[in-house]
């Protein structure tokens, strides 16, 4: 079993880095119609030389840029398969509906919204329907049981969407149970053949436009409020196919108002003489998961480069902190008669290897090259030139030539530095604790508003300001 996984996770390497081949030559491909520009940027290159040091390699930028982007490549993939089963789900999930039966929700569970296409064999496109299949009334008793009344945007809600009373063109809310409330509504009309009880809009019998007044009588115990309202109906232009919509809206509309004290309503199975497919219309999710891939593969290709700074970043300050705690080893090993090159092995050796010291790895590899036969001068100022950093250019300029000149005084020189080293170190430490200080402004002062207004609120209700 381990043999077969071991080959399978050899395999995928294979596929990785043949992937990643395959996407350096694209880069360079385009580098070279870019003018011979570098796949990667300055920063992103010095970020790398300084984490991979020892093992830095001019590829390597390349090899980092290609594993960027195979990374956003397989996001994207995967958002589009994503994208696609979404897709698919919703699709299948547009079926003819064969059962016209809609279930009603009980009372007290409030209405639900329920989007349908409608068809006929001849129409060009579907008609996309929302209904708002409302709850179940209460008979004549639960009604005497409820209190409720609203009166506001009423004028507004019966017109649904007409623009005004002068010019009615679609269908009125008319509804005996109106906004969600239990209210009794009783609606009369003066011409039932222009705008019925229901609340449809019969054009049929009009030329240009008609006038109609309605009449509500909104009910609640001994309490009765009327209301009037002079309409203008206006025969709209339609076509053949928006007549039948409309016809089939009136007749949804007229089903659903004959039976809302009923558990389920049947939805009209044709109009004018020709059968009517309904489907139900699901949720398309697939825009979504492809924003959300692109998003996601975005802030990988761009999140990378700054893992990698804030990698650098750190490597930065640990060995700047480092730096006086090697000072004084070496002040005190070459105090003890150590040489130079004792001094410097006893401490690079003496770290465990497992504890994640950059600047520890940094001089066993120094040692690792004077074992191989580089001078140690020359070993001493690779040192200095592979860490990036001034304070260390610093000090292998300061071995170097004591080494030349010989390790006397050395031990004084190197303590002095220290000393120095420990004021900068001090120095940061204060700054690094001011910024911490800054930050913790906003949230403390969030704080301090919250607490006025516990103290503030409850004095201001007392004096009923």
């Amino acid at each position: 079993m381990k043999k077969t996984g071991a080959a399978a996770a050899e395999k995928v390497k294979k596929i990785l880095e043949a992937l990643d081949a395959r996407i350096i030559r694209t880069m360079r491909f385009f580098c070279r119609i870019a003018g011979g520009r570098e796949p990667a940027g300055e920063q992103v290159r010095e970020d790398l030389k300084l984490i991979n040091s020892v093992k830095s390699r001019p590829e390597d930028a390349e090899a980092y840029c290609a594993k960027k982007i195979r990374r956003s490549l397989a996001c994207l993939m995967l958002a589009g398969i994503a994208a696609a089963a979404v897709s698919a789900a919703s699709s299948g999930a547009q079926k003819e509906l064969t059962d016209l039966h809609i279930s009603r929700n009980e009372n007290g569970d409030g209405s639900r919204i329920l989007t349908l296409l409608a068809s006929q064999s001849w129409w060009k496109e579907p008609e996309k329907i929302t209904l708002t299949v409302k709850e179940r009334k209460y008979t004549e008793d639960e009604f005497l049981r409820i209190v409720g009344e609203n009166e506001k945007q009423w004028e507004k809600a019966v017109l649904k969407g007409n623009v005004s009373w002068e010019e009615i063109t679609s269908p009125l809310a008319l509804s005996s149970s109106f906004l969600t409330y239990p209210f009794r509504v009783r609606w009369m009309s003066s011409e039932p053949g222009i705008i019925s009880p229901s609340g449809a809009v019969l054009t049929e019998d009009i030329e240009k436009e008609a006038a109609a007044v309605l009449y509500a009588s909104i009910s609640y115990d001994s309490f009765e409020t009327e209301r009037s309202f002079a309409a203008t109906v206006r025969r709209p232009s339609m076509s053949r196919e928006e007549q039948a919509k409309a016809d089939l809206m009136k007749a949804v509309d007229g089903v659903q108002e004959d039976s809302e004290t009923e558990a389920v309503f049947t939805l009209p199975s044709g109009i004018g003489g020709e059968p009517v497919v309904w489907r139900k219309q699901s949720q398309n999710y697939v825009p979504a998961v492809l924003m959300l891939g692109i998003a996601l593969a975005v802030g990988i290709f761009f999140g990378s480069d700054e893992r990698l700074k804030n990698e650098a970043g750190r490597r930065r300050e640990q060995m700047a902190l480092d730096y006086p705690e090697l000072l004084n080893q070496l002040a005190l090993f070459l105090g003890a008669g150590l040489s130079l090159r004792g001094s410097w092995e006893r401490i690079a050796f003496g770290t465990k290897k497992d504890s994640k010291r950059y600047l520890y790895e940094e001089m066993r590899y120094t040692c690792y090259e004077m074992e191989g036969g580089v001078p140690e001068r020359t070993a001493y100022q690779h040192f200095g030139s592979r860490l990036q950093n001034p304070l260390y250019t610093k000090l292998s300029g300061l071995l170097v030539q004591n080494l030349r000149k010989g390790t006397k005084g050395l031990a004084d020189l190197l303590s002095a530095e220290a000393r120095d080293a420990f004021e900068i170190r001090k120095t940061n430490a204060r700054i690094r604790g001011e910024k911490a200080g800054t930050k913790l402004l906003l949230p403390m002062t969030m704080q301090l508003l919250v607490v006025l207004m516990i103290v503030i609120v409850p004095a201001f209700v007392s004096m009923q300001i």
